[in-house]
């Protein structure tokens, strides 16, 4: 049985989609770009320019054309790592 390709490779109990979204983090009165990677019904992995700290509450809204619906949501900050030289990934609950 073959895999369903926009599904990611996960652990989780809850699937996550692979998205490719931008959208924006609103966090202390600052907005700042992001690009969603994923998204599952629990959360979502994003790419940001910023460190956040686990456990910062911050809110997203995006535009996900794959589903075709716009999100806004308010969630706890998870993990922040470095990705790149000039990009962090983090995972954001909706608990």
């Amino acid at each position: 049985m073959e895999k369903n390709p926009l599904l990611s490779r996960n652990r989780r109990s809850y699937p996550r989609f692979r998205v490719d979204s931008f959208g924006f983090l609103r966090n202390e009165g600052a907005t700042i770009p992001i690009l969603i990677r994923d998204i599952s019904s629990r959360g979502v992995g994003f790419l940001s320019e910023i460190s956040l700290e686990p456990g910062a509450s911050v809110e997203i809204d995006a535009n996900i054309s794959f589903f075709n619906f716009y999100l806004s949501k308010r969630g706890k900050v998870v993990y922040c790592y470095k990705e790149r030289e000039d990009f962090f990934r983090l995972g954001l609950d909706f608990g």
